[in-house]
């Protein structure tokens, strides 16, 4: 009995220090305690070797305890003691890793990344946070592109994917120079959108053409923030991928890709089109090189059917910027035919916007011919235009191979 009794002491003890010594390195790998001792990565190699090295030496033990209880029929209870910490540790590590997991995914549904856009169209120089980061020049009307990511920045601004009800006004650092050591706390009332985007068939379509990627709002969405020198703007705009866009081509949500060709000399700073804002580029042309294309056309995407006029608003880049508007009526594609040759890719828009303030525009599908080549079907410019575009039409984007349809 007595023996027993030692057999029984030994295998737990044994099995409590693998055990024991399984859990730190699991923990460690985990970062569950990785504290400033271990912050220096040499630190915790060495650590983890150590680890590692004494577990080996454990399990060596353990397997020479157990063929020896074996060899003298000692009782199950003692392969139990001596294999069961190991066993309830490993299983208790299992289920704290999936109830971890669980509670990083329902955070992060409830908790998305938000991505943003901030503009200044007010006088001053600003900064969003500290004065030495996010510094806007007033002479420039971009701010700053960034992501709030859940669990790194202060999502207090958002409910979900949703600005926050509560969140009704914004302080930031003001300066009427460039000069950190002027600035002034500054804070301005936010004025929210009325309304935001329904993006249900998006989701459904996109989720239908991949097995793997399930977009969300927050994820298709990009909130623009318009800093006046009395208010702060914020509208969510559609903000769609490659990916996400290509699959929409041809199904029955009304998605339209806007290209827009600014040919007046004042940069556009805000622009609306059918109700919907367009998050416009972060570089635009110098005036001395008003040819370079690849800065002068912008392209994003609203949901509209196009099948009544639109209405189009923009700011320019000016102190205390004034909305300017134009209703524009989009030429309509010729008929086509009842079995078309060709599958529908994707819808395009184009926006010209002249020198006398006028704004014309221009209607473009992208088609895939049975033959595998590629297609278009372009309406013409209406209003015509008063001077060439310096880009081109829409139709003057594309090689001599591609096919160019009349219905």
């Amino acid at each position: 009995m007595e023996k027993n009794k030692t057999i029984y002491m030994g295998s737990l003890l044994l099995g409590i220090c693998t055990a024991g010594v399984t859990l730190f390195g699991l923990g460690l790998l985990n970062g569950w305690w990785l504290q400033s001792t271990f912050n220096d990565l040499s630190n915790l190699v060495f650590i983890l070797m150590v680890l590692a090295l004494v577990l080996a030496i454990l399990l060596i033990a353990a397997l020479i305890v157990t063929v020896a209880n074996l060899k003298h029929h000692a009782p199950v209870k003692a392969h139990l003691y001596v294999w069961g910490p190991v066993l309830l540790t490993l299983l208790a590590f299992m289920i704290m890793s999936e109830i971890k997991a669980s509670k990083k995914e329902a955070f992060g549904q409830s908790h998305p990344n938000i991505q943003e856009l901030h503009i200044n169209l007010s006088s001053k120089t600003l900064w969003i946070t500290e004065p030495e980061e996010n510094v806007l020049d007033k002479s420039s009307y971009e701010f700053v592109n960034t992501i709030r990511y859940a669990g790194s920045d202060r999502m207090l601004a958002y409910s979900g994917s949703r600005l926050s009800a509560s969140f009704k006004d914004m302080s930031i650092y003001s300066s009427e120079t460039e000069s950190a050591d002027h600035r002034v706390v500054l804070t301005l009332p936010v004025v929210q959108p009325q309304t935001y985007p329904d993006l249900s068939k998006i989701i459904r379509k996109v989720s239908e053409s991949s097995a793997y990627y399930t977009p969300t709002e927050a994820s298709l969405l990009i909130y623009l923030y318009y800093y006046y020198n009395d208010r702060v703007e914020v509208v969510p705009a559609l903000n769609l991928s490659g990916s996400d866009s290509m699959a929409l081509w041809g199904v029955d949500v009304p998605v339209v890709q806007v290209h827009l060709a600014n040919l007046q000399p004042q940069r556009i700073a805000r622009l609306e089109v059918d109700h919907q804002a367009l998050a416009l580029p972060t570089v635009w042309p110098e005036e001395n090189n008003p040819n370079e294309c690849r800065d002068r056309t912008f392209s994003g995407f609203i949901m509209s059917p196009l099948t009544a006029p639109i209405r189009v608003r923009w700011q320019f880049e000016e102190p205390n910027p004034q909305w300017h508007e134009a209703m524009v009526t989009t030429p309509q594609l010729p008929a086509q035919k009842s079995k078309p040759d060709w599958k529908a890719r994707e819808t395009e828009v184009f926006l010209y916007f002249q020198k006398d303030g006028s704004v014309s525009s221009q209607w473009q599908q992208v088609v895939t011919l049975k033959s595998g080549k590629l297609g278009i079907r372009t309406t013409e410019i209406l209003p015509q235009l008063l001077a060439p575009a310096p880009c081109g039409a829409a139709e003057d984007n594309w090689a001599d191979e591609v096919v160019r349809l009349k219905q």
